[in-house]
């Protein structure tokens, strides 16, 4: 509804802003962080809210909609806050809007950056309440994005572009001319969703760490630029085609409106392609199942002989992020963020093998796909690592797989793998 709202102020065709909401609502990856309730949703909800805003207030002239801009920009910033950069599309409609003196346009900015401050304390209080845990997790982050995170760090750039090019071509072959086609034909209106998208994606791009939900709100601005791509292509149509008509009667048929549709059509298909997967109702994922089994084995005779502490046969347990939760006062359990984080004690390199987890007296690896799923995703990158989990992935696994929910938020479905690294105190009979 926001992009309809928006792509109406910044196209001439009534059709446009329609296909614009249907490519949002059909796009895989949005439907996708929304089924898994990423935050970066609602980030972007308010973001686009805020620069539609914006957009309002400078085709309108209208103060009303700078002070829900600095609103809703505020809001945003609350739900993650690298969209602080909304200050600069408010700035921008504050400072643009036409027929104001400056004097009182330098008012509405100081009133519309109180707004922005306040939204976001209002949605997030225990930045003043707890000052010093929130910047240190503040510092944390910038530390972490600027570091490194476990198979996720290269060129974002273009990784971000090789990203959306997988979601959806079009988005950047449209969606990158739309927004100069925007700049040239609207202007003012224009600047304030074009310039946020460039520094947003210039901001992302430079950091070390990158993740697909980080360019959500880049990913919906292409889309209203591809709406302006399209709208262009059909102007541009020659008057003698659209004047022409084929057949007679009833069945007569405008060959301008057919290649309007085919034009509407085009940067659909992938989306299209992926409509059944979309509506397909929503599985457990593989963790999902393998933390029930785990909580229901827990309570029978076989899972506290085994499973327990107290058992006369408890096994031990070793597991990697994004695999099952194990109380660790209740079973012997170790957890590390991967297994390639685990160290051989005669040299302190990475283990190898479930030779090397059995010499350090685990009995038992938990993997799973929401973490070693990024080392094959890049084998040559991480060639060690794929060999690691080669080996650990033998014969002795128990596989949790839904069959790689299309839906995934990471990993194909979050797959866990239970692998049995020794059979010391198990009974053949009892595997």
């Amino acid at each position: 509804g926001l992009t309809y709202v928006l792509s109406k102020h910044l196209s001439r065709l009534k059709w446009i802003p329609l296909l614009v909401a249907l490519l949002v609502a059909l796009s895989r990856e949005h439907v996708r962080l929304s089924h898994y309730m990423a935050v970066d949703v609602m980030a972007t909800f308010f973001c686009i809210a805020c620069i539609t805003a914006c957009t309002l207030a400078l085709a309108q002239n209208k103060p009303g909609w700078l002070w829900a801009a600095a609103l809703l920009g505020g809001l945003s910033t609350s739900c993650k806050y690298n969209y602080a950069l909304l200050a600069i599309p408010v700035t921008l409609a504050c400072l643009l809007t036409p027929g104001v003196a400056w004097g009182k346009r330098i008012a509405r900015l100081v009133l519309c950056g109180a707004l922005f401050v306040g939204a976001f304390l209002a949605g997030s209080p225990y930045m003043l309440l707890d000052r010093e845990a929130a910047w240190t997790g503040i510092q944390s982050e910038l530390k972490h994005y600027a570091g490194g995170h476990l198979g996720q760090t290269g060129n974002s750039f273009i990784w971000y572009l090789n990203y959306l090019q997988i979601v959806n071509p079009f988005y950047l072959i449209l969606g990158i001319p739309g927004i100069a086609l925007s700049i040239w034909r609207e202007r003012r209106a224009a600047l304030p969703w074009t310039v946020f998208a460039l520094v947003y994606f210039w901001l992302i791009g430079r950091q070390t760490v990158h993740f697909g939900r980080n360019a959500l709100p880049v990913m919906v601005l292409l889309i209203v630029g591809v709406g302006a791509t399209v709208e262009s292509l059909v102007s541009w149509i020659p008057a003698k085609v659209r004047d022409k008509k084929w057949g007679t009667g009833r069945w007569r048929l405008s060959p301008y409106s057919v290649a309007a549709v085919l034009l509407a059509l085009v940067p659909l298909i992938p989306s299209l392609i992926s409509l059944p997967a979309l509506v397909e109702p929503p599985r457990p994922s593989g963790k999902a199942l393998a933390q029930a089994w785990f909580d229901e084995q827990l309570d029978t005779p076989a899972g506290r002989r085994y499973l327990d502490k107290s058992g006369d046969r408890s096994l031990n347990f070793v597991g990697e992020s994004y695999t099952v939760y194990l109380e660790p006062s209740r079973v012997n359990v170790k957890y590390f963020t991967s297994m390639t984080h685990i160290k051989r004690e005669q040299d302190e390199q990475m283990i190898r093998g479930p030779q090397d987890l059995l010499d350090q007296g685990y009995d038992v690896a938990l993997l799973g796909t929401g973490m070693f799923h990024r080392f094959y995703d890049n084998p040559d990158v991480f060639a060690k690592q794929v060999q690691l989990y080669d080996a650990l992935l033998g014969s002795n696994t128990v596989a949790f797989d839904q069959g790689g929910d299309v839906l995934a938020f990471r990993g194909d479905g979050l797959q866990v793998y239970v692998v049995s690294v020794s059979y010391t105190h198990l009974r053949a009979h009892e595997t």
